[in-house]
């Protein structure tokens, strides 16, 4: 391998075979990139030679075994994408080490374990992808430290207890404008590699690159978190995704949900949710999804803005819910049964527009996230 390598991109190539203990011999290597192939054995233990090293993106291939301790003096690392891959075991330590991480997507793979012990690491850390995985315990009160994140994904572990409420504090999450933060890598040769998300939610596929500060995304469904959905959600008003499916929540639907008018899509299926739909959830001016099937909501559904384009499968397997949507009557009832909650709250809505979210890498706009090299067409990541 040539010392003075800089750059190797081999995305989408078809290869196969262990990854050569070579590689590791260019010690001047900052970005090395052989997502999307077809790639087996494990991650070499020797790459913390690459000390230089900025990105790291090994994802969609057919890798075994734990990560390797290998990040003590791999300080510099910005990107790490191993997801859609079969490694197990527990996060290295030495990860910890990497404190300008700002990617880290880690989904489809048998990863355990807790986050509290190295989370609060990351104060740069952006996006953070752990779906699909076996991490295990409470969300820790940590994540209040992330300002920066902007898309978090932990859905399909096995969390439980409540939402801390510090966690609805993230600022980038609360802010309603664009992240100014670029995650673009410029080379010392020239090249720049640009960060791309690629978000597959509820059956829409949509990326993004040169727009990724628009994409702010919470999900954390099918865990097994309790209590009742946190009335604070709504303080981050900047998403456009928040998915609270498959979760033990109980209780009201919150009505100040309704202030989250930049929402394009929000799911809250299959929980144990009761009382009356909250009447302000018709403010939504920018919805392209919504679910709120398989619960114990009652009352009339509203049939203003948004919510009357919506079809029965919303609104689905909840006993006392009527109206237009699901196409059955209220027994000559116009009105939706008030909740306490729905007196309080009058705010007009403002019509802010944006869209989806996911993780990837390439030149174009997704739904899942991807990292993209200026040099290799970026490959395509899956977020079922």
């Amino acid at each position: 391998m040539d010392m003075a390598l800089v750059f190797l991109s081999l995305a989408k190539n078809n290869l196969s075979g262990v990854i050569p203990n070579s590689t590791c011999e260019a010690s001047n290597l900052q970005v090395l990139e052989l997502s999307n192939n077809k790639l087996s054995g494990k991650i070499p233990s020797n790459l913390g030679q690459c000390s230089k090293l900025f990105v790291l993106n090994l994802e969609k291939n057919d890798l075994k075994g734990t990560i390797p301790n290998i990040f003590a003096n791999v300080t510099s690392l910005d990107t790490l994408k191993l997801g859609l891959n079969r490694l197990k075991g527990n996060m290295p330590s030495s990860l910890a080490n990497c404190g300008s991480l700002e990617i880290l997507d880690l989904r489809n793979n048998n990863i355990h374990g807790g986050l509290s012990t190295w989370i609060e690491s990351f104060q740069s850390l952006g996006i953070l992808v752990l779906k699909s995985n076996k991490f295990v315990g409470k969300i820790p009160l940590e994540f209040s430290n992330l300002l920066n994140l902007q898309i978090l994904d932990l859905s399909s572990n096995k969390f439980s207890g409540i939402i801390p409420i510090d966690f609805m504090s993230l600022t980038e999450m609360a802010n309603q404008t664009e992240s100014t933060k670029t995650l673009e890598y410029q080379a010392s040769i020239g090249v720049t590699y640009t960060n791309q998300m690629i978000i597959a939610n509820k059956g829409q596929v949509i990326e993004y690159a040169k727009i990724l500060g628009l994409v702010k995304s919470l999900q954390l469904s099918n865990n097994n978190l309790s209590s009742k959905i946190p009335w604070h959600t709504e303080s981050l008003k900047g998403l456009i995704i928040l998915n609270f499916s498959r979760i033990h929540f109980n209780g009201e639907i919150p009505n100040s949900l309704g202030s989250m008018v930049q929402l394009e899509s929000l799911d809250l299926s299959k929980k144990e949710l009761s009382g009356t739909f909250p009447a302000k959830l018709q403010q939504f001016t920018s919805l392209n999804y919504f679910n709120v099937s398989y619960n114990n909501l009652s009352g009339m559904i509203p049939q203003g803005r948004q919510l009357i384009t919506f079809d029965s499968s919303s609104f689905s397997n909840n006993l006392g819910l009527c109206g237009l949507q699901n196409k059955i009557s209220c027994s000559g009832s116009h009105h939706n049964p008030v909740s306490p909650s729905d007196k309080e709250d009058t705010t007009t809505v403002e019509d802010n527009i944006l869209w989806d979210v996911g993780m990837g890498m390439g030149n174009a706009f997704g739904f899942c996230v991807i990292p993209n090299l200026g040099v290799q067409s970026a490959s395509e990541l899956w977020m079922p």
